[in-house]
């Protein structure tokens, strides 16, 4: 059985000799082959996995290179992941072992997110330049490289292979929760199976409160398929609509949840058969041709909508009675005559869902590292695109750390202005940066998740996977997977200029020459950026339990 190592690719291309080097002279493995991802457009990127494959420990290097310049939207996450799902089903029968180090953040998310359903990964790593941030720092830029060296200059050997003293390795925990065949087996079952009734497969069993999302399955079916997400509309109300969403007497948590659903352009488009659910349960024919479709859900809340381009725009708001749709602010019936005399017109879109009044509270979970600015872009974005009013954020961090303490403090007094309460949960730690401290991180996060749970039961709990060093982006998704969070997110900024402006003007040294707490708030909550070069993705959490964990609760029927 061969070691295969798959690791990610970025700015600096000694991040992966490193690690090889580290696992195989530290750690005593002996790697047979290593497969580096990267985005093959990135500048000079190409010469960087060439450096690898000259410098590296491991004589069997595969470099495959992806078509796009970085990993920061929605489609290129979705591509990379599909990528590396494609390598583990390929060596299925090897030991693999996964790099998180290389590249953006969100490739180091990206990379963890298939560990907990291969049994044969046997290892997830990090590392870390014990002199990073100094004139001794080892993970020298590509640039920098090809500045001073041609690719094979003998010189660059000891240069990509740095002493292990001068190196920090990571194993960063995770656990097996399912096996990925078991998964694709549940992505075949029925629709109505997936939103309402437990998967009855044995290894992925859940507690009887969790069931899978279509999101959920619809994201992973895309990865195991290797097939495009579905587009995404913005989703837009017309003034009626509003009006009758803010009446006081309608759940406006049912009807919130149309959003997510329309959003989704497959399920915005599906014409539902009898007892199934999608966008277009029945049409209506306006008076200019208008199609006006009514979306079902398992609730008795209907919305009335049209669309206009790239918008779904919410016409009416019903309830049905007795097989007729009726206005949720009248009597009227929403039926085919009513809409004979009815056009798009009648019913502009004026409002997003950020104009609305929010249908429940929630709380936002987040490492923080040494970029606080990663948290408030969190919170503009989901104000913006969600109905949820975020009344709290709760912060994990390393409270030994000087900047990082400064960095809590300006969250702190920018949240003030949001009227938003900033929770602490620290460790008792400088850096997450070794087993026992992403232990203890680890332990922490779920506490607080836990704290959180019971001391506000009615707040719907959300997971930011973006905040902190790579390491810690792991762990939050381990934390989110064992307290069956369900909704987690990741933040991106598209521009490659904007976010290198951001990166100089909203670190902590930077944000503190500020000298108001209303200067910095307006850059923290993008206030200062253009709002449509951010993108926030949600990754569709499955709610499993480990195998272990479910095996016993089979037995004892619980399950």
């Amino acid at each position: 059985m061969a070691n295969v190592l798959i690791a990610s690719l970025g700015e600096s291309p000694i991040v992966v000799t490193s690690m090889v080097k580290a696992l195989q002279e530290g750690k005593g493995i002996s790697l047979n082959k290593v497969i580096v991802l990267y985005p093959k457009e990135h500048p000079f990127i190409e010469e960087g996995a060439a450096l690898v494959d000259i410098h590296c420990l491991c004589s069997d290097v595969e470099e495959v290179g992806l078509d796009f310049e970085d990993v920061n939207t929605w489609e290129s996450c979705l591509v990379f992941l599909q990528t590396l799902y494609g390598y583990l089903e390929a060596f299925k029968s090897e030991t693999v072992y996964l790099s998180l180090s290389g590249g953006r953040k969100s490739m180091s998310a990206l990379m963890y997110l298939p560990a907990p359903f291969y049994e044969n990964i046997k290892g997830v790593y990090h590392i870390l330049d014990k002199y990073e941030g100094t004139d001794k720092s080892n993970f020298h830029s590509l640039e920098e490289l090809l500045d001073e060296y041609e690719l094979d200059d003998p010189e660059l050997e000891e240069i990509m292979n740095p002493s292990l003293g001068s190196l920090n390795l990571i194993e960063i925990p995770f656990e097996h929760f399912a096996d990925a065949d078991e998964l694709r087996k549940a992505m075949g079952q029925k629709k109505e199976q997936l939103e309402g009734e437990p998967l009855g497969i044995a290894e992925i069993s859940l507690k009887k409160k969790n069931r899978m999302s279509s999101d959920a399955a619809e994201f992973w079916t895309s990865v195991f398929q290797k097939k495009a997400i579905p587009g995404r509309y913005e989703i837009r109300l017309s003034a009626n609509a509003k009006r009758q969403f803010e009446r006081p007497n309608i759940n406006r948590l049912n009807f919130s949840r149309y959003f997510d659903k329309l959003k989704n352009s497959g399920w915005a488009n599906k014409k539902a058969g009898k007892g199934e659910q999608g966008g277009k349960h029945t049409t209506f024919k306006g008076k200019d041709k208008t199609e006006f479709h009514v979306a079902k859900m398992i609730t008795a809340q209907r919305v009335v909508w049209y669309l206009n381009q790239d918008e779904v725009v919410f016409a009416e708001l019903g309830v049905e009675e007795g097989g007729q749709y009726h206005r949720v602010d009248g009597n009227v019936i929403l039926n085919e005559n009513y809409f004979k005399k009815k056009s798009a017109a009648d019913y502009h879109p004026e409002y997003g869902v950020g104009d609305l009044m929010p249908s429940g509270e929630a709380i936002l979970i987040a490492a923080v590292g040494e970029s606080p600015m990663v948290v408030t872009q969190a919170y503009a974005l989901l104000e913006h695109s969600d109905n949820m009013k975020i009344t709290k954020v709760a912060v994990i961090f390393p409270k030994q750390n000087g900047v990082i303490e400064t960095g809590i403090q300006i969250l702190e007094n920018v949240f003030e202005t949001r009227d938003v309460k900033v929770v602490r949960y620290g460790i008792d730690r400088k850096d997450v940066d070794s087993k026992d401290a992403c232990e203890i991180f680890l332990r922490r996060m779920i506490q607080g998740v836990n704290e959180l749970k019971g001391e506000y039961p009615e707040s719907d709990i959300r997971m930011l996977l973006s905040g902190g060093r790579k390491g810690m982006t792991a762990l939050s998704f381990l934390a989110a997977q064992r307290s069956h969070i369900t909704r987690i997110y990741h933040t991106l900024i598209t521009d490659p200029e904007l976010e290198k402006m951001i990166k100089n003007e909203c670190s902590i040294e930077a944000l503190n020459q500020l000298n108001s707490v209303r200067k910095r708030a307006e850059k923290m909550f993008l206030e200062s950026y253009p709002k449509e070069s951010f993108e926030l993705v949600n990754i569709p959490m499955i709610p499993l339990q480990m195998k272990a964990e479910a095996k016993t609760m089979r037995k004892e029927g619980k399950i």
